[in-house]
């Protein structure tokens, strides 16, 4: 089968693999109707890496696909089912695991399909069956396969609460900032700004219907929200990652204001003052991956008013995976799904 092999150095190659085998009882083989490609994929093909792959891995993580194979201690799964695929392996023991919180698990940085693990850029790939989220129905590949990053921007958006009475800056008009716009939107937010430096990605935040669409480097943010909010923002998401935002975000925020750091680039530097912080009863906190909200992002989905249809630009065959990748990383397209089976719909 062909699929997108991470070769180090920022090189991804199409290459001929054998088809995935059952090789422990509790894999199934899963055939991939979709896969998104996700920020991470691009950070990881970024030279220096901002995040961590093995060379000769599959890459993609973002999976939706059908059980065409399980092994006979796969319980809970069942051929034909169409699931979603959590990516992050954790071990169950550590300390962590013991206290619930698996996504601090020091397996899940080293052991993740898509990363360590062959991933979704491929026909089929074999999953443990308790990485595996069922759809209760068949749905479009470009819905099944944005569970995992929405699974990821709910668990921030439940430390968050937001209310219909909050005032949000949104840093970032990507995937799954446009999915962090979509659940707040559904959370009945009113006063929105969603802040991108792409004229190309804020013309997507528009479609997708954020209120206040903004250009950070040629408005002044906090003035402009003064003007049509009278205040500032009681909460901040930055869904991009890069230092400057939370340098930028901080002095956006009305004291006791939540101010929520999603995106990540360890090659990311930031300087804030620390009594900015303190005086203002600032809390500022992280989220990372979505371990607990894969039937919460399924449900959302599943929502007829949820609309993840409108976040995708470009759905591509696997054999044109390096156009997609290119047109992420020139900021010229929104969500890119890949099909390696071909067109579902």
């Amino acid at each position: 089968m062909l699929a997108a092999v991470f070769k180090g150095n920022g090189i991804l190659n199409l290459e001929e693999r054998s088809v995935p085998t059952i090789e422990e009882p509790d894999q199934v083989i899963v055939k991939v109707i979709a896969c998104g490609i996700c920020g991470s994929d691009l950070h990881a093909l970024h030279v220096p890496p901002g995040q961590s792959v093995t060379p000769g891995t599959i890459m993609g993580h973002e999976i939706y696909g059908e059980v065409v194979e399980k092994g006979k201690g796969a319980a809970g799964i069942s051929i034909g089912d169409h699931v979603v695929v959590n990516p992050n392996l954790n071990c169950g023991f550590c300390n962590y695991c013991k206290r619930g919180m698996y996504n601090m698990c020091d397996m899940v940085p080293t052991h993740s399909y898509g990363q360590q693990q062959d991933g979704g850029f491929a026909p089929f790939v074999a999953i443990k069956a308790s990485s595996l989220v069922c759809f209760p129905r068949k749905v479009k590949g470009m819905v099944g396969a944005q569970t995992e990053p929405l699974a990821c921007a709910m668990s921030g958006i439940k430390k968050l609460k937001p209310s219909p009475i909050d005032n949000v800056v949104l840093y970032g008009a990507g995937p799954v900032g446009l999915l962090y716009l979509r659940c707040l939107i559904m959370y009945g937010v009113r006063n929105i700004a969603v802040l991108d430096i792409s004229e190309y990605k804020r013309s997507w935040a528009e479609k997708c219907g954020a209120p206040v669409v903004l250009d950070p480097t040629k408005t002044d943010v906090g003035q402009y929200l003064l003007e049509i909010w009278g205040e500032l923002a009681t909460i901040v998401i930055d869904a991009v990652g890069a230092g400057p935002v939370l340098e930028q975000g901080a002095y956006l925020m009305q004291r006791g204001g939540r101010y929520l750091i999603f995106g990540l680039d360890n090659n990311a530097r930031s300087v804030v003052a620390p009594a900015h912080i303190n005086v203002g009863e600032l809390q500022i906190t992280g989220s990372f991956l979505g371990k607990f909200c894969y039937p919460d992002a399924i449900k959302m989905l599943l929502f007829n008013d949820f609309h993840a249809e409108f976040i995708v630009s470009h759905k591509l065959e696997l054999k044109d995976i390096h156009q997609g990748l290119e047109l992420a990383q020139a900021r010229k397209a929104s969500r890119v799904i890949i099909y390696p089976n071909g067109f579902d719909e």
